[in-house]
């Protein structure tokens, strides 16, 4: 079939290159349904937050591995994304490193992730390795477990100091450590995890990927609306904020003067004007050409000043 054997209803399919009527179309086409209530991208407002938050702990956790491992480290935060859980462990090596994290009102676990070889790396260098020899890619021993488990506790305050306001304390690390992110059940699949992925570099290393989760359902709460909308029993306060924040401009003013049209195109520079306001009357203080108050002038050293001596509502 050529392009001038097609017809109006006819529409080239951008999968198979073959045409379809749009009747075909509509009846193979799949919809997934979209929960507003569960967004999977983050509010701008909320990933400001959270990215702030993010570069704190990654100079804490920095500063704390550094001085445990003897030798500089590194911690580059890269982003900050809300991802299902499903998505997040599809996305991590068939192998590697998993710490699940406890926080208290969910059940949903949080996870710092690392690869097995730095989590390794990690543990030889505290137990007085140089780090030079690289360990062979295995499980680690009960003893390593409890050592990187230990060293973590500590960055896992880091993390609360980081998330002040967000977090109200510490998750707790449990025991033991997954290997297979398919096997490690911290969450459900459908669950709403944030992510936070970071660049990790031990000495002269190179860059290592780590990943810290965090339940969805107990920070996104605690960063406020992202969208906040204002009901009508607003409106008076509101209006009330609008109005006293609302600059205006005061003058001090002398009685008016009246003349005729004549003597006001005759005036010239050196002219003088009689004034039918009195030494000893005090000035007219006005806002918008409305009388508000009058006021007397008052002298300090250099400094003029107005004082209020009677306002309208007096009167």
């Amino acid at each position: 079939m050529g392009l001038e054997d097609l017809s109006a209803d006819d529409i080239i399919d951008p999968l198979t290159g073959q045409s379809v009527s749009a009747g075909e179309m509509a009846a193979s086409a799949h919809y997934l349904p979209y929960d507003f209530q569960r967004p999977t991208t983050l509010a701008r407002e909320h990933s400001r937050i959270l990215d702030v938050a993010c570069d704190t702990f990654a100079r804490q956790w920095s500063s704390q591995m550094t001085t445990r491992l003897r030798t500089k480290t590194a911690v580059t935060p890269v982003l900050t994304v809300l991802a299902t859980y499903d998505t997040y462990t599809a996305s991590l090596p068939a192998t590697t490193c998993m710490m699940l994290l406890h926080f208290a009102g969910t059940e949903t676990r949080g996870i710092v992730q690392m690869p097995i070889e730095t989590a390794a790396d990690w543990v030889s260098r505290m137990l007085g390795s140089d780090g030079e020899s690289l360990p062979a890619h295995r499980d680690l021993t009960g003893t390593e477990i409890g050592v990187l488990r230990r060293t973590m506790s500590g960055v896992m305050e880091d993390l609360a100091y980081s998330f002040t306001g967000v977090l109200d304390a510490a998750p707790v690390l449990e025991l033991g450590v997954h290997y297979n992110p398919g096997f490690a059940q911290a969450a459900a699949p459908t669950d709403l995890m944030i992510v936070a992925a970071f660049v990790v570099t031990t000495g002269s290393g190179a860059p290592e990927s780590f990943t810290l989760t965090l339940p969805a359902d107990i920070i996104l709460p605690r960063l406020g609306s992202s969208n906040p909308v204002d009901t009508d029993q607003d409106a008076p306060r509101l209006a009330m904020e609008q109005l006293t924040a609302t600059p205006v401009e005061v003058r001090l003013e002398t009685n008016a003067l009246t003349i005729n049209s004549m003597d006001l195109l005759k005036l010239a520079v050196g002219d003088i004007l009689p004034l039918t306001h009195t030494s000893n009357r005090p000035f007219n203080l006005t806002v918008d050409g409305q009388h508000l108050a009058t006021a007397v002038d008052v002298v300090d050293g250099s400094r003029k000043y107005m004082k209020i001596v009677e306002t309208e509502l007096d009167q």
